[in-house]
């Protein structure tokens, strides 16, 4: 009987550590369960704190975007019966209507100036007609240029003979003033011939000259006879017979050696410095070949002469080089520019969901301008970002298709979705869908909710841990 009490307590104390445990198991779960708990609720005050935040900013930006819009039609009052949506068609109409009238304008002051200026022409053509005395009729104006013309064609040919005349007188001046140049060179060589002959008229010249004419064919006849004698007589018959009674006198001859002497030495010191002159100018020939400053300036000179050559090479290269690049530039423009062009359009008109209808290229400046539906004209500066991002994406794709005749690569895109809502998004997936079946797409992006967007077998997705 007591082992069984004994027995039957043991057995309620199990039971009763056993419950213990479960309790204390649940409690520690409900302790796991409470900090847990606390933790997301102080996330989510973090979270509420933040999105407050975020809505206070956003309120101040709609204050501050009120407080413009009240601003905007406080200074133009005709905005407050246009709602905001229709402002931005407003502004593009009242800059196109702004820039016309502009133009208008400079049109009416160049028509006012041409108009003053045909006046004053008129009033300049009366004055002309009055001044020849010839009569002038205001109406019949084309009649007046005509013999104006006539009258200036006229004056021109008369300018031109006279120019010609002017020539032709200006030729002979020259011409006499060059004879009368020859005619004093002559005469200032006639007075020198008058003066080594001794004479002051030219007629006493050719009398002198044929009395030296005479002289020297007597002095010649003398010779002939004195050869005659040598050859018949010898010097001791010469002596003898004292044939020559013309003898030289010693002082004259003497005093010809003496002039002859010193002729001489005259010539032989120019000759000495002459000599002496040479003797230093080769030497300092010499000095320059063996200096090493010639060594360095012709070192200098083939240096620059190679840095020439190299640089003429690149020039060379470099016009071959751009006249391939513009030749290239040239046929990309004419082959596939067009294609492009209409590619990119059929893109563009697609993603924007019809509001841009064409894309064309301007060819004053060769800029991309986009026509909307309404036939509106804007540059992609104009455009919001992400309606400049459908247009550049539309080019990407349009080049990329085009080429892909010659050479087919890829699409690499990195994260050209951050500025489009869900509509275009949707159009975009459509189109990258539509393109995958003949080009490999490659997406780099941060946004996880494209993943279920792309549901297609075929999309492989990779991460940063593959």
């Amino acid at each position: 009987m007591k082992s069984f009490e004994q027995s039957v307590t043991k057995s309620t104390s199990v039971e009763e550590m056993e419950q213990a445990r479960r309790q204390l198991q649940l409690y520690d779960a409900h302790m796991n369960e409470y900090h847990h708990l606390r933790e997301q609720w102080k996330q989510l005050n973090q979270e509420e704190v933040r999105l407050q935040e975020k809505a206070n900013h956003l309120q101040q930006r709609k204050r501050r975007l009120e407080s413009t819009l009240d601003e905007q039609r406080n200074l133009y009052p005709f905005l407050a019966y246009l709602n905001v949506e229709h402002w931005e068609k407003l502004y593009h109409l009242l800059v196109q209507l702004k820039e016309k009238k502009r133009t208008q304008n400079q049109m009416l002051r160049d028509k006012e100036e041409q108009l003053s200026i045909m006046n004053d022409i008129q009033k300049n053509l009366e004055a002309f007609y009055k001044m020849k005395k010839w009569e002038f009729y205001e109406e019949n104006m084309e009649q007046q240029w005509h013999r104006l013309k006539e009258w200036v064609q006229d004056q021109s040919q008369r300018r031109q003979k006279i120019t010609h005349a002017e020539q032709q007188l200006e030729s002979l001046y020259k011409r006499a003033k060059e004879n009368k140049v020859k005619q004093s060179t002559y005469m200032e060589q006639q007075q020198d011939l008058f003066k080594e002959a001794g004479v002051e008229k030219e007629d006493d010249y050719y009398t002198k000259a044929k009395q030296n004419k005479k002289h020297e064919e007597q002095q010649n006849q003398l010779q002939d006879l004195e050869r005659q004698l040598q050859r018949m007589l010898s010097e001791s018959e010469q002596k003898d017979y004292h044939v020559w009674t013309e003898v030289p006198e010693e002082r004259v001859l003497s005093a010809r050696l003496e002039r002859l002497k010193s002729e001489k030495k005259k010539v032989e010191d120019e000759q000495k410095k002459n000599q002496q002159a040479m003797a230093d100018n080769q030497s300092a020939i010499q000095q320059l070949e063996h200096s090493d400053e010639r060594s360095s300036i012709t070192h200098k000179l083939h240096r620059e002469k190679a840095e020439l050559q190299k640089q003429s090479e690149e020039w060379a290269a470099y016009q071959l080089a751009w006249k391939a690049l513009e030749k290239t530039k040239h046929a990309y423009k004419e082959k596939y520019l067009p294609r492009i062009l209409r590619k990119a359009t059929d893109y563009f008109y697609r993603l924007t969901d019809g509001n841009y209808t064409d894309v064309k290229i301007s060819p004053d400046d060769d800029r991309i301008k986009v026509i909307s539906k309404q036939g509106f004209t804007y540059y992609p500066m104009e455009l919001s970002r992400g309606t400049k991002d459908q247009l550049y994406i539309s080019f990407r794709m349009a080049l990329g298709e085009t080429m892909a005749d010659d050479l087919s690569l890829p699409f690499l895109v990195d994260d050209a979705f951050v500025h489009f809502d869900q509509k275009r998004l949707h159009l975009m997936i459509e189109l990258f869908e539509q393109l995958s079946k003949k080009h490999q797409v490659i997406l780099f992006t941060w946004r996880e909710d494209l993943e279920e967007v792309f549901q297609s077998p075929h999309v492989l997705r990779l991460s940063e841990n593959q």
